[in-house]
């Protein structure tokens, strides 16, 4: 069986799809249900006077009807109204007291025009005339009989008619569908630009809409969004039809509830639909047909065959149906039951466990040697299988809630009155549920005809009560810190908080839920019963699945609701929660307020750090005093906090880390053009390429941790006590002084206005502590929690493939006091030389010694054994020698460590679980060492091999100190002033980040804050000195990294080339095969000259690509080689882990962690980087460098020389070795 129609085959505009009555208007009201607004207003115009001949028509019927019938006297007119309505305006839109066609999807048609624009025959037309005539006589004859006696029939005829004649006053001249154009729009004066048109149908989430209509059974309406949807794309030109016109996945997910309901005839509607918009079948949709025969109870042997033919016509494998396709609840049974019926024998293939890399950089770990070779696996009996089976439990109930509370680790407000603010709140919060139970009943699913009803029917009422709560709490605790949410943040939480929930429960309505749990179980207890596996965790996954092929398919995306869609639900909810949480106000003898219900928060209007004016939601004082003086519970999104189980591995670009729903794999900024950013970074990735990602992901997400209690007492006790400034501790925001409190706001005297300056500058400072003090206060809450148990720190990556924690608030990569926290679960005895590295990594925290080699640093340590032992012993009450370090938390938990290791019976077999780190020198200045082969600039970061590592920040200090002492003595007046401020310090941030593209001006702000730090330093020469120390420390740079700075001319001079000429975004693909697309836009309103109209226009922003581009590709750079430092360690048995450029292990590991991490820098920098670079961008861009022949001359010439930008053939390597990194103690230390 073919899949297209037997009949005439169709032809023309999509119009020929459409019944007669159908129209733009009526497509356009169906579609401005949803949450497109003001889409429609100039089609609507256009389609007023199609609408007035059609009553008009409607009235002549009845003239006619009446003298055919010799009619006199009927009592009712509406019955036949009602028929006539059914008929002939039913595509007008819909209106109470219709009667509706009884078949299923009865609105469409699909054969061929007539000259008329409809397309049934006239033949058709005819009968169709005689067939509505005849049943109007019926109709008509009916209401006689009951009631001879009436005379209104003249005045119902009266009545119609004149309305009919009053709509139809200054009606133009019908226009037919096939007659309207583009064009005609932009004619009707006072309409809604085209433009406005685009950008709506642009925005329109068209497949969030058809997934929840199909989700809650109305596939009748989702065929009829998308049928409606494109009629209107198909009366635009092609050029400005909107991209998801051509998404095959539209037509699938119809596909997908049509199959289920058996309605094989309408499936082939819509693939015909498919058809005329030249968006080819796919195998998912073949599926679906083969489900739709499968659910049949009668013989389709033959409809199947044809299929299967089809199928094969078209270049797809049958045996695939299984890996390329996804499926829930019971659709693959069904579609192997069909197959079955003509193929007895038939095996799908399983989806491949284990494929290669395909990369140059991997190619060992492509080869049988290396697949031969076990992974380490640091969770071997981290927990029982009956604890495992509990935490997955829990784990599924956590992810559905997305809210955990906490209990923090000391009071937020002390107070007497904190049992009666526990009261108070739990009575609010009773009250609360019972309005928004009320709400969501009365209101909320009451939307008879309203979409916002489709996205809220996966919640009960005492759900959504609990989102709204839980969501108002996440509020109160950051305003507690004095972190007021616009309004735009509010709802983006309801809406995403909305999407989660509904994301859940239909998982767990399609057995996805029961699925994931058994195949999750079997995964994790493999983790925990071996300590080598065979495989990566992404194969172990993959396996797994697939010795559970029944039932629905896991890893599928569920199609995650735009940005745009959840702040669009959360608006609307949000609207209408505002007007029924109140608080009421307390009862007091002198006010008029007694008992008076006031919001429980109210808008305001805060200004951002950029000026612009904000509205945020902030709540009523007295609801926040009563969450300051409750302390019970702080309240937690489930992504805020680390793992209690492994999480699940990422096996594609949209599954990974949570057993339910989806995880981003790509952090995207959240911004105003979120969805179309993410849409342009995910369309360049694909899951194949990235395969050696998912693993270090998956491994180094894998790694349990433990918190180290020892320090965390400490840290406790500290911040118990009101913190301590010296030990980098936030002290609590103090009180207001009483002079500042009594003070007016208009003031005229010259010290009162100090005041107000004083009181102002106050306020900023103490809102800066309170903040600092809960963000330290949230942190050790957390860390209390996970205090005796272990934990997974889940990640994932940024756009440029850097990899963070998932976890915002306790993770490795935040700061001293919290790198401090963390241990390894899994321990390994510190053997010969593990003490060693212990003692040196002691040094290195300090900041001491930079320019000694190890065997120094090691002398030092123990010199200073004596004041590491105090430390460790007592670090409140001693000498505390740990509080001179640079990073003195870490130092007190190396101090302890040492300790611990020292007093050992035999310290070569004392289990350590600490990770020692080796940080890289520089490490952006030695990738553009690297990639120019400087041989100087090498040297000074450490590529070379030496006896003692250099430190470029104090070689720079030195070539400053020398060139000021010249000026000096050339007289220059501000050389002399700076002499004793010039320091390694001072020096360290612009040299720093001069590789991440530091301007002029930033590196003098730098080096300003620094000289203003310094006690003593004269602030009128504040920007003449930091003028100048910039400005040779510039010029030394260039000397000493020659090529590194011709390299980062290049790079700007590519970002120029091609945002500002060519107008694309700068693109690259990184040497492990990930695709980076670097979106920074700027927006302006472009008015044209003759029509006058405006449109806004988004293109590259030129100087933020220029500055973004030369930072962004180095940090891509230092990804890599992480990553395939990762991917060796993993094979070589080690326990993994980085903060970007800083590697940490076992201290038994250290010396096999630093080979590996030479091994792959060079390995990196042996590929032509530069050239591919090169070569990727010429590819990418090859149309828009194309010379076509109507080109002007001009234009030519700056094609070509945009072409000769793009090629690096003014870069001239230097002489150095990469070689040389093997045996460069220093490079990594």
């Amino acid at each position: 069986m073919p899949l297209n129609f037997k009949g005439a085959e169709p032809h023309g505009e999509m119009s020929h799809l459409l019944h007669t009555g159908c129209s733009l208007r009526a497509s356009l009201v169906i579609l401005k249900r949803f949450h497109v607004h003001r889409v429609c207003q100039h089609l609507q115009q256009n389609e007023r006077s199609f609408t007035n001949s059609r009553i008009c028509s409607a009235s002549k019927l009845l003239t006619e009807l009446k003298e055919k019938n010799k009619v006199k006297e009927i009592k009712d007119f509406k019955i036949t109204k009602e028929d006539l309505n059914g008929r002939e305006f039913r595509d007008v839109g819909k209106r109470k007291g219709r009667k509706r066609n009884t078949s299923k999807f009865s609105k469409y048609v699909d054969e061929p025009n007539n000259a008329h624009g409809a397309f049934r025959t006239e033949h058709q037309d005819a009968a169709s005339r005689m067939e509505l005539l005849e049943n109007l006589a019926n109709k008509t004859m009916d209401v006689v009989q009951k009631d001879n006696g009436s005379h209104h029939w003249d005045m119902e005829r009266r009545r119609f008619l004149s309305r009919i004649e009053k709509s139809a006053l200054g009606g133009r001249r019908r226009r037919t569908l096939e007659h309207l154009s583009v064009d005609s729009f932009k004619k009707v004066p006072g309409q809604t630009s085209l433009n406005r048109l685009l950008a709506e149908l642009e925005s329109l989430d068209i497949a969030s809409i058809l997934n929840i209509l199909c989700q809650t059974g109305k596939t009748q309406e989702a065929v009829d969004i998308l049928f409606n949807f494109l009629y209107i794309c198909n009366k635009l030109e092609d050029a400005q039809k909107p991209e998801q016109l051509y998404d095959v996945n539209l037509f699938n997910c119809v596909h997908r509830a049509l199959a289920k309901q058996g309605e094989i005839t309408w499936m082939e509607h819509v693939l015909n639909w498919m058809t005329k918009q030249s968006v080819p079948p796919t195998l998912q949709t073949y599926a679906h047909f083969l489900e739709c025969f499968g659910r049949s109870t009668f013989d389709q042997s033959s409809k199947i065959h044809d299929i299967i033919s089809q199928l094969q016509a078209k270049g797809l494998e049958l045996e695939d149906l299984y890996r390329n396709c996804s499926y829930i609840s019971d659709e693959w049974t069904y579609v192997r039951k069909a197959v079955e019926t003509v193929r007895e024998n038939f095996e799908p293939r399983p989806r491949p466990e284990k494929p290669p890399y395909n990369n140059p950089l991997l190619e060992y770990l492509d080869t049988e040697e290396a697949k031969q070779i076990k992974n380490f696996n640091p969770n071997k009996d981290i927990m029982s299988k009956k604890k495992l089976s509990q935490k997955i439990k829990g784990r599924l109930k956590q992810e559905k809630d997305e809210y955990i509370a906490l209990k923090p680790v000391t009071k937020i407000k002390s107070s007497v009155k904190s049992q009666k603010s526990k009261d108070e709140i739990r009575e609010l919060k009773k009250h609360w549920v019972q309005c928004l139970t009320r709400l969501y009943q009365q209101s909320f699913m009451t939307w008879n005809g309203q979409t916002h009803k489709g996205y809220l029917e996966a919640l009960t009422a005492k759900e959504f009560s609990d989102m709204v709560i839980e969501v108002v709490e996440l509020l109160m605790r950051d305003s507690l810190q004095t972190l007021y949410w616009t309004k735009r943040q509010f709802a983006k939480a309801l809406g995403r908080r909305l999407m989660q929930k509904t994301q859940y429960f239909y998982m767990e309505k399609y057995g996805i839920l029961d699925k994931v749990s058994i195949v999750y179980k079997e995964y994790a207890q493999r983790l925990l019963s071996e300590s080598h596996i065979d495989g990566n965790h992404r194969e172990i996954w993959e396996a797994i699945c697939n010795k559970h092929m029944d039932g629905p398919t896991l890893g599928v995306p569920q199609r995650p609701w735009s940005y745009d869609t959840q702040l669009w639900v959360g608006y609307k909810i949000l609207d209408q929660i505002m007007e029924v949480m109140t608080i009421t106000l307390d009862k007091t003898e002198d006010s008029e307020t007694n008992g008076k219900h006031e919001p429980a928060f109210f808008e305001t209007v805060n200004r951002n750090i950029l000026g612009k004016c904000l509205s945020c939601y902030m709540p009523h004082p007295k609801l926040l005093k009563l969450y300051k003086r409750r302390g019970r519970s702080v309240g937690f999104q489930l992504s805020e906090l680390p793992s209690t189980i492994p999480p699940a591995p990422w096996t594609s670009v949209y599954h990974g880390i949570h057993l339910v729903g989806d995880a981003e794999l790509i952090r995207i900024p959240v911004s105003s053009d979120f969805d179309t950013q993410k849409k342009l970074v995910y369309e360049k990735m694909s899951s194949a390429d990235i395969l050696s990602i998912f693993d270090v992901l998956n491994y180094m997400g894998s790694c349990p941790w433990i918190i180290n209690n020892e320090v965390l007492d400490i840290q406790l006790k500290v911040f118990r006590k009101n913190g301590n400034k010296e030990m980098n501790v936030p002290l609590p925001a103090p009180q207001m002084p009483a002079h500042l409190k009594k003070l007016k706001k208009k003031l005229n005297r010259k010290e009162d206005r100090q005041m107000l300056i004083e009181k102002n500058s106050w306020k900023k400072k103490s809102l800066e502590m309170n903040s600092l003090w809960y963000s330290c206060l949230w942190m050790l809450t957390i860390a209390k929690e996970f205090s005796d148990k272990p934990f997974w720190l889940p990640l994932n990556i940024d756009y440029r493939g850097r990899v963070y924690c998932l976890s915002a608030i306790l993770q490795y990569q935040s700061n001293d006091m919290t790198r401090s926290l963390f241990l390894f679960a899994n321990g390994k005895p510190l053997g010969e030389k593990g003490l060693d590295w212990l003692k040196i990594h002691l040094i290195n925290l300090t900041g001491l010694r930079k320019r000694y080699s190890n065997k120094d640093r090691l002398d030092y340590a123990n010199q200073m054994m004596d004041k590491i032992l105090d430390s460790a012993d007592s670090p409140l009450d001693g000498e505390q020698w740990w509080l001179e370090s640079d990073e003195p938390w870490q130092t007190l938990a190396c101090c302890k460590e040492i300790a611990a290791a020292i007093r050992s019976e035999d310290h070569t077999q004392y289990v350590s679980h600490f990770p020692v780190h080796q940080d890289g020198s520089c490490n952006g200045l030695q990738h553009y060492a690297a990639l120019g082969r400087d041989k100087s600039g090498a040297k000074s970061v450490n590529l070379d091999s030496s006896e003692a590592p250099e430190d470029i920040y104090s070689d720079i200090m030195e070539m400053v100190e020398l060139r000021r002492q010249e000026d000096e003595k050339n007289g220059i007046e501000i050389a002399k002033i700076v002499a004793p401020y010039i320091t390694r310090k001072v020096v360290k941030r612009p040299v720093m980040t001069s590789v991440y593209g530091v301007t002029h001006y930033g590196a003098r702000l730098q080096i300003q804050q620094v000289l203003n730090e310094i006690p003593g330093f004269p602030e009128e020469h504040l920007k003449e000195a930091s003028t100048y120390i910039t400005t040779t420390i510039m010029a030394n740079l260039k000397k000493r990294f020659q090529t590194a700075g011709i390299i980062q001319d290049w790079f700007n001079d590519v970002a120029k080339a091609t945002s500002a000429g060519l107008k694309k975004h700068i693109e690259w693909k990184t040497p492990l095969g990930m695709r980076v697309v670097q979106i920074a836009d700027k927006k302006f309103v472009q008015k044209n000259p003759i029509t006058k109209e405006t449109r806004r226009v988004i293109r590259p922003d030129t100087i933020k690509q220029r500055h973004s581009f030369p930072p962004n590709f180095i940090h891509s750079l230092d990804s890599v080689h992480m990553m395939l430092t990762a991917l060796h360690c993993m094979k070589e048995g080690l326990t993994f882990s980085s903060v970007h450029d800083c590697f940490w292990t076992h201290a038994c590991d250290i010396a096999t962690m630093n080979r590996i991490c030479r091994e792959q820098f060079v390995v990196l920098h042996s590929q032509p980087l530069l050239e591919q670079l090169s070569q990727y961008m010429l590819e990418t861009h090859k149309e828009e460098l194309k010379l076509h022949k109507d080109l002007k001359p001009v234009e030519r010439k700056k094609l070509k020389e945009y072409a000769e930008v793009l090629r690096c053939n003014k870069i001239k390597l230097g002489d150095f070795d990469l070689k040389n990194v093997l045996d460069s103690e220093y490079f990594f230390s």
